[in-house]
């Protein structure tokens, strides 16, 4: 009687689950290209956010960090400096002085703070504003600051609503299947199902 000889090909299975295996840095993968993407749009619509700073503060320490499975985006992440007015930019609210008297508001131009204007007073305007002004070379009154007990900050969401506006592409970039099709391509594959019909 001859033999029987069994040959049983697993390179298949095996390459799945070689893929399977890279699946988390294919995730990372993915998240790092959405949210970088994201971080532009983010930066683009502070560019239309009026700020009488006109540091450009905020834009600049708006970053971005990913972990195992984590990404966060905002300021005071990775390499970034927190941003004190961030928050209330964000989400609006009521601004109140915490050792004056008065919050100083610089006027359209205005740059610094209102000590760097020594020569600066204190004048009430015809329509009963308090503004620090100064005079100029020709004896003329030019307004610096505005006073104001308190001032309320409207919401501007230059954080959620860039978050929210791409939230389709995240998830259709985060689904099982977008990050299995990412680890056969990182594996120099070409398109294949999750093992089981996922998707």
């Amino acid at each position: 009687m001859e033999g029987l000889n069994i040959s049983v090909d697993i390179s298949g299975a095996l390459e799945k689950n070689a893929v399977i295996r890279a699946m988390p840095r294919a995730l990372k993968y993915q998240l790092t290209r959405w949210g970088s993407s994201t971080l532009k749009h983010i930066k683009r619509g502070l560019s239309g956010v009026r700020l009488n700073t006109g540091t450009g503060h905020l834009k600049r320490n708006v970053g971005m960090f990913i972990g195992d499975g984590i990404l966060a985006l905002g300021t005071h992440v990775g390499n970034t400096a927190k941003v004190k007015y961030a928050g209330i930019l964000e989400e609006g609210g009521k601004i109140t002085p915490k050792s004056k008297k008065y919050l100083t508001i610089p006027l359209p131009g205005v740059k610094g703070l209102a000590r760097n204007y020594p020569d600066a007073f204190i004048i009430k305007s015809k329509a009963g504003n308090l503004l620090i002004v100064q005079k100029d070379a020709r004896g003329r009154l030019k307004p610096l600051f505005l006073l104001r007990k308190e001032v309320t900050i409207p919401a501007f969401h230059w954080l959620s609503e860039s978050i929210e506006d791409r939230r389709r592409e995240l998830d259709g970039m985060t689904s099982e299947q977008a990050i299995f099709d990412a680890a056969v391509r990182m594996r120099g594959g070409g398109g294949a199902e999750l093992p089981g019909g996922g998707g």
